[in-house]
Formats: C-alpha cells, sequence, structure tokens
C-alpha cells in the first residue's frame, strides 16, 4: 500500500494513468453507447435510394428491375472504404444495369443505329450511363452522405475477416468525437498556449511542423488516437510547413531502417511485417521437427494495451540513444536512384523514385549498392540521378527528440504537445516501439531469447517468442519457462509503460500426450504448428506461404 502512491505519482509525472483507467474513464458508457448508434452500410443505401426516387428523374434508370441493381450498387459501393468509393462508383454503380430498359439511351442514339453496329453501339450506351451514374456518385451522393454521415474505416473485430465502414450520423459523431477529446487531453496532451505554440513553431531550430489529430473508434468502445503527419493541415503554410511532417522525418526513418538490418538483434523478439513472422516460425518449426518432435507444447498469446500511448518516453530516448551508439557516429547517406520497371498490365515502364542508403564503401561509382539493388530486383533498368543526402547522428537526435518529446498536435484549433507514448501514423512509430519494446525484452526478458549453438538444444530449452508491434507470441516445451513467462506478462512493466490486455490473453497447453485429441477449435495453436510442419520441407525453403495449411493467415489470430 506504500509503495501505491509513489507509483501513481511517477506514472502521473510521465503523464501517465495506471493500467486499465482508459477503459474506465467517466464517459465510457456513453461513448459506448454512441458508438452503438451507427448505421450499417444496408440503412445508409435504402436511404440513399430514397432520395435518388425523389429527386433522380425515374426514366434516367430505367425499368423496375434496373432499379433494384441500383440500390445493390449502392450497398457495394458504401461498403467500399472511404478513399475508394469516389474512384469506384461509376464501375460500381453501372455493373448488371440494362442499357436497353433505358429509354433515353435508345432514343439517343436511335438515328445512328442503322450506322453503327450493335456491339459498339452497346458499348456507346453503356459508356453514357457509366458517366452518368459516375457524375451523380460523385457529385451528389456521397457528397450527400459525407454531410449527413462521418464515415470511418473501423478495424476489423477477431472474428472478422477485414475491417468494416461504420456511418454515424454528424450529430452522435459530433458528441463522440467531444467525449474522446476531452478524454485525451486529459491523459496524453499539455494544452500550448496560442503565442508560445506560434513562438515554437517559428523557432529556427525547430525541423518539424504540426499535424491534425484523429480520432477513430474502436469496436470494443474504446478510440485510437491518430495523427495525421502524411498530409500538411490547412494554414501550415503560415508557420513556414511546406511539406508533412512524414516528408521532414524520411531521412531519420533511413537512418533507423537501415540500422534495424545491420543490428536486428537491437528489436529483441519484435518483428516487422508477416514475412518476418513466418520466417522465425519456419525457422522453430523445422528445429522442433528435428531435435523435440514429440515435445509437449505450450502456446500464449498477449496484447499490450494502448501500446504507442503508453510508451515511457525517456525510456524510450535511453533506447534509441543506446541503439545508436551501437551503430556508429559514422553519418547516413542516400542516394537518389530512378526505378523503371515493366508495367504488370500493359506494354509501358512505370518510374519510381528510391532513396537508398549506402555505405562508404560504394563511393565512388556505387557498383556495390546497384549489384545489391540487382539482386532485389531483375528487369529493371536503374538511373543514377547522382544526387546524395547526409545525415549526421547530431542531426537525426535532434530530429527524433523533437518528434518524440515534442509532437505537436492541433485539436479544435487549440495546439498541444503529446505528454506519453509516441504519435501513431507516423512512418517511425513501428520502429520506435520495436526499438522500445526490444530494450525491455533484452533487460527483462533476455532469457527467453537466449538460445544454445545449433546442434546443441535440449528439448527443454526449445522455445520461440515473437512480437508484431503488440501482439506477442510465446511457445516452450517447459512449464517452467511457460509459468514464469505468464507471470511476468501479468505483473507488466512500470518503468516502460508496458501492460498486457487481459481480456485478450490466450493460453493452450497440447493435451495429445495426454491421450485427449483437441480438435479444430480447441486447438487452433496446435493445428498451425502441425500444418506449418507439414508444409515446410526444409529450413531453407524457397518461398514462405503466407496461409497455413487452413488458408489463414499466420497470426491472424493475435
Amino acid at each position: 500500500s506504500s509503495a501505491r502512491p509513489e507509483r501513481q505519482s511517477a506514472l502521473g509525472a510521465a503523464g501517465l494513468r495506471p493500467q486499465g483507467s482508459r477503459g474506465e474513464w467517466a464517459g465510457a458508457r456513453r461513448y459506448k453507447a454512441l458508438l452503438r448508434l451507427a448505421a450499417t452500410p444496408s440503412r445508409v443505401a435504402r436511404w440513399l435510394r430514397a432520395v435518388c426516387r425523389h429527386v433522380v428523374p425515374a426514366h434516367l434508370v430505367g425499368s423496375v428491375r434496373n432499379w433494384r441493381v441500383f440500390s445493390r450498387n449502392l450497398y457495394h459501393l458504401l461498403t467500399r472504404p472511404p478513399a475508394q468509393q469516389a474512384a469506384a462508383a461509376g464501375a460500381i454503380l453501372v455493373s448488371g444495369l440494362r442499357t436497353s430498359e433505358c429509354g433515353w439511351l435508345q432514343q439517343a442514339h436511335a438515328s445512328r443505329a442503322e450506322a453503327v453496329k450493335s456491339p459498339i453501339l452497346h458499348q456507346r450506351q453503356q459508356e453514357a450511363l457509366r458517366l452518368l451514374l459516375q457524375w451523380l456518385g460523385r457529385k451528389f451522393l456521397l457528397p450527400l452522405t459525407q454531410r449527413m454521415f462521418h464515415v470511418a474505416l473501423v478495424p476489423a473485430l477477431p472474428a472478422a475477416a477485414a475491417p468494416s465502414v461504420c456511418y454515424w450520423p454528424r450529430g452522435v459523431y459530433l458528441r463522440m468525437r467531444r467525449l474522446a477529446t476531452r478524454r485525451v487531453r486529459r491523459t496524453l496532451l499539455h494544452r500550448l498556449d496560442p503565442p508560445v505554440a506560434a513562438d515554437l513553431l517559428a523557432s529556427p531550430e525547430r525541423a518539424l511542423g504540426y499535424c491534425e489529430l484523429r480520432l477513430l473508434p474502436k469496436p470494443g468502445g474504446s478510440f485510437r488516437t491518430i495523427c495525421d503527419l502524411s498530409r500538411a493541415p490547412r494554414r501550415a503554410e503560415a508557420f513556414g510547413q511546406a511539406e508533412p511532417v512524414n516528408a521532414q522525418l524520411k531521412p531519420a526513418f533511413e537512418l533507423l531502417t537501415a540500422m534495424r538490418k545491420a543490428y536486428p538483434q537491437l528489436l529483441g523478439a519484435s518483428c516487422l511485417g508477416l514475412d518476418e513472422v513466418h520466417a522465425r516460425w519456419r525457422q522453430f518449426v523445422c528445429e522442433r521437427r528435428r531435435v523435440a518432435s514429440s515435445a509437449r507444447l505450450r502456446f500464449v498469446t498477449t496484447d499490450l494495451a494502448n501500446c504507442y500511448d503508453t510508451i515511457v518516453q525517456s525510456q524510450l530516448w535511453a533506447a534509441l540513444n543506446a541503439a545508436l551508439e551501437v551503430r556508429g557516429e559514422h553519418p547516413s547517406i542516400c542516394k537518389r536512384i530512378d526505378l523503371h520497371k515493366p508495367h504488370d498490365r500493359c506494354a509501358e515502364f512505370v518510374t519510381r523514385y528510391l532513396s537508398k542508403p549506402c555505405n562508404r564503401d560504394d563511393y565512388p561509382l556505387g557498383i556495390k549498392l546497384f549489384e545489391r539493388l540487382a539482386h532485389e530486383r531483375s528487369a529493371a533498368l536503374y538511373v543514377d540521378k547522382q544526387r546524395t543526402s547526409a545525415l549526421t547522428i547530431e542531426q537525426a537526435l535532434s530530429v527524433l527528440r523533437q518528434h518524440i518529446f515534442c509532437n505537436i498536435s492541433r485539436v479544435d484549433g487549440q495546439f498541444y504537445v503529446h505528454s506519453s507514448g509516441v504519435p501513431q501514423g507516423s512512418i517511425l512509430s513501428a520502429l520506435l516501439c520495436c526499438v522500445h519494446y526490444g530494450a525491455l525484452d533484452l533487460a527483462v526478458l533476455v532469457r527467453y531469447l537466449v538460445r544454445l549453438k545449433s546442434g546443441h538444444v535440449a528439448p527443454r530449452q526449445l522455445c520461440a517468442l515473437l512480437r508484431l508491434i503488440d501482439d506477442s507470441l510465446m511457445v516452450t516445451c517447459e512449464n517452467e519457462v511457460y509459468s514464469s513467462y505468464v507471470c511476468s506478462m501479468e505483473g507488466g512493466f512500470d518503468a516502460h509503460g508496458a501492460h498486457i490486455n487481459t481480456a485478450k490473453t490466450r493460453k493452450f497447453m497440447d493435451s495429445a500426450q495426454e491421450g485427449v485429441v483437441p480438435g479444430a477449435v480447441d486447438a487452433p495453436y496446435l493445428k498451425m504448428a502441425e500444418a506449418g510442419a507439414a508444409s515446410i520441407a526444409t529450413a531453407h525453403s524457397s518461398e514462405p506461404s503466407a496461409t497455413d495449411g487452413f488458408g489463414r493467415e499466420y497470426f491472424a489470430w493475435c
């Protein structure tokens, strides 16, 4: 009890709240009630059809059948992600409509019906109908929907296959946003006075601009704070910001990416992408088949609660400095290269602009760099633009310090600085998260990473610890390792701001050796391991598969 005030004061000084406090805020019940008021795409499609029946002349769409098909196409359009709806409006709305049942099309082309062949006439009629419906969708239906509803792509539930599109009425969403903004202001943000924010953004030492803060609702009744760093906000030119923050962070991103490739051990158990996850999982499966094929396996999956928002910034800064010391003080040099590759669908070349880090050994001609690029991608033409950019460690640390400790966001016209965590939406967020939790692995969970050399692995020491951002998987055949890992994760790590979400923790013990044959639902992890082992012939098979033997993606259940 005496340690509890000290812990709370330490968390308060770091700008954090105790674990679980974010789900216990006073407005959580009202927020969840408002969250359930979202309209489904089918309901919005019925509303749009009723609007069209009153506004759009009936003969433009044609017969009753065409109107039924048009209603179904409206539903398919509204289920698309918001960023893809405008581009796909014409193709989706015209799908399945019969031009022969549109009287205005027949009258418009009646004079040319004899001179033009039937297939060509049909194509022209279909193109005319597509252009009309494309204009109707882009200029009327979608703007009307955005004016009446707030459209958001909500992350998928564990049982869902893909994220879902939800439509909240504008009034409902404004109340949701007001509650969530009030919560974020109290936990993650520190308000800046307008003169202080203006002086800070206009300072010559300031290398980064500011961004807009978005709040993305989540299915469980919470929300996700997203910093829109990929676009420059409105009126940013008044503060001298000509490009988005992510573009300003690109040199630091290339430096950290090169460091990660050169020293992967700095990330501990963290992986970036399913390719790295599958490579480590494949190595574990093959090793298990070789040394302990009959060993009883134990599985634990954990999820870190609010992993981006609860990171202790001072611990992240210390881990980042330690990693850069291992890298060395030599500057990061990037070369500008134009990549010309054949188009996949037509006989044309597609041009991409690359910025690749190179070593001092690559000069003066950079032959070794182009040899590496040619090994990565064949049948491509690389053009050296003879442009290089250098970033020193001092410059990188200055930019990273501003990004971690002084990231400025604007909410409802007011400026705030983030007092906790790293901004989600940055091109550096995943890398910084992996560096932070990699330092946690090397400091606390190192016993689960230490392995004997290949050929001397005992069955009791066979284990694998993998982490994809905030989702972790621990597989072992020793009960002591299994129990100690579960206790460590359930206790949390206050110094690093890491606490697991107990509702998402899943445990499983292989009971096949005890005479019980688990089913497909009772033992998903065992079936995935056995299917992965059966599908892998050797540890160095040519192309790793992204799915297991049951058609599911690896670690989709995390």
